[in-house]
């Protein structure tokens, strides 16, 4: 069992690997049956993980609002300013698990407030200065089996179920 009850998912671009990062959400789950677990994602992504089981809701991130030439200007500043209100009160996280391992992933896992910042040590972009726990896994690593070991490391046992679930509109018309 794992003793946190607010946890946050941090794996926010790259629709590809947003959709590879389901088993670390359902081994969370496992290891948590009890837990909130939020996952921070691209605002055009929400709708591939919203509807998981596993999952208690959905941040959104904001990437063009946030993008570089946008950052310095209003819309970028209270974007960032929105974004950390939402990462330290919605609500309170004891655990962030990065799994994107970028500067801006590792900073995000840092405005949760969250007291264990899981990450990688080899985190791109100096990300890992942000994280307070960091697993080493090699980037020659199958992103599925590296995210994995973030998990891994917290005792965790690995849950390797990628389905994606669907609304039930969607379901519908689907059959």
């Amino acid at each position: 069992m794992l003793d946190a009850q607010n946890i946050l998912l941090i794996r926010p671009s790259a629709l590809g690997d947003v959709c590879r990062t389901v088993p670390v959400l359902a081994s969370l789950r496992g290891a948590a049956p009890q837990a909130r677990i939020d996952w921070l994602v691209q605002t055009e992504f929400m709708g591939a993980v919203q509807h998981h089981p596993a999952l208690s809701s959905v941040l959104g991130f904001p990437r063009k609002r946030l993008s570089l030439g946008n950052i310095f200007r209003n819309d970028g500043r209270l974007a960032i300013q929105e974004l950390s209100r939402n990462l330290r009160t919605n609500p309170r996280y004891d655990l962030v698990i990065d799994c994107q391992g970028l500067a801006r992933s590792g900073l995000f896992a840092f405005l949760s407030g969250a007291k264990r910042r899981v990450g990688y040590t080899n985190a791109e972009e100096l990300g890992w200065i942000w994280i307070n726990k960091r697993i080493h896994a090699p980037r020659s690593m199958h992103t599925v089996d590296r995210m994995l070991s973030l998990v891994e490391s917290l005792g965790i046992e690995v849950v390797r179920d990628m389905r994606l679930y669907t609304d039930k509109t969607s379901q519908a018309f689907a059959s």
